[in-house]
């Protein structure tokens, strides 16, 4: 693959991704986004070290996910025409789905269990 090089020979490296943000986030999904990248015009984005996904937009529409269970993404900006080096991976970002209504429930009648243990040993 060639590269670019700066005045100084070094090779050309696009930045790493920064403002990394998952929104609308439900059971099943989240819609992650972040800040494109100068001279990149295609994006990997790795979720909790699994099969990387190209994208070429600076967002992915995450989907498939299991409900209230934490995830860690991050993202490396490319540049398919060889111009520049992959970025570095941008700093790892976290969200977590929400609860289904079953699993809401359960954690409402735990909490209520705690409050009623909490006043009774008081």
């Amino acid at each position: 693959m060639h590269c670019d090089q700066d005045r100084e020979g070094r090779a050309v490296f696009l930045t790493a991704p920064t403002g990394l943000k998952a929104e609308s986030v439900t059971e099943k999904s989240a819609a992650l986004s972040w800040e494109a990248v100068s001279g990149a015009n295609q994006y990997q984005v790795t979720i909790n070290g699994g099969t990387p996904k190209q994208v070429t937009e600076p967002k992915y529409a995450a989907s498939g996910l299991t409900a209230a269970t934490k995830y860690t993404w991050t993202v490396v900006a490319q540049d398919t025409t060889g111009a520049a080096q992959d970025s570095p991976a941008s700093t790892p970002a976290e969200f977590t789905t929400k609860e289904t209504p079953e699993q809401q429930e359960v954690s409402a009648a735990r909490a209520s269990a705690v409050r009623r243990r909490t006043r009774t040993a008081e």
